[in-house]
């Protein structure tokens, strides 16, 4: 488990090139195509961080790059990954015994927050905006200029925000409301 919820990193691995990188992002959900994610793979089991302060994100549940995610992650000491587009309890306990972040961001996680997070090897939620509205047909999870509330989250995502939340509360487990970016800024 992570030592301290504050100090976790999320790797992210597009195409690194180690030699200039000093530090390994590893990031095997969001790679680009299946070179990107290949590499992703083996950089993440060449590089290796703090097991105790390190959660590999994988691709979703219902993709074919997720169990090709997870035979990487048993060439690792990683114990704690985050699930993308998490939809079903039944895809977190299929990971145990890792410890399991969870990422809201389609609608039908959005209708299972509850349950997903009553997972006892779920440890925490968040929530992602823009593939939950580009789930429902939308463009954008804000208003924009000229509509009714510039620049704030339009409803449905302050709705899913909300229930990540409170089902995070009701079963005891941390949410993570928002990332910080800049990852050469430690202290952020």
């Amino acid at each position: 488990a992570l030592d301290d919820v504050r100090q976790m990193r999320l790797t992210e691995i597009e195409a690194i090139d180690a030699g200039t990188k000093a530090q390994l992002e590893a990031n095997l959900a969001d790679a680009q195509n299946a070179a990107q994610r290949k590499a992703a793979r083996t950089a993440l089991i060449d590089t290796p961080l703090d097991p105790a302060r390190t959660v590999v994100r994988v691709s979703p549940a219902t993709t074919a790059d997720h169990p090709l995610d997870l035979q990487a992650l048993r060439r690792t000491e990683y114990t704690t990954v985050m699930l993308a587009k998490t939809e079903d309890p039944q895809q977190i306990r299929d990971l145990a015994p890792l410890d399991v972040v969870v990422l809201i961001e389609t609608p039908l996680g959005a209708t299972r927050a509850r349950d997903i997070a009553a997972t006892s090897n779920c440890i925490g939620l968040m929530w992602g905006a823009e593939d939950l509205v580009a789930g429902l047909g939308g463009t954008s999870s804000r208003f924009g200029p000229g509509e009714a509330r510039p620049g704030e989250y339009r409803d449905v995502a302050s709705w899913v925000r909300s229930m990540v939340r409170i089902a995070a509360a009701a079963y005891g487990k941390f949410a993570v409301d928002s990332v910080h970016l800049d990852i050469s800024d430690v202290d952020g």
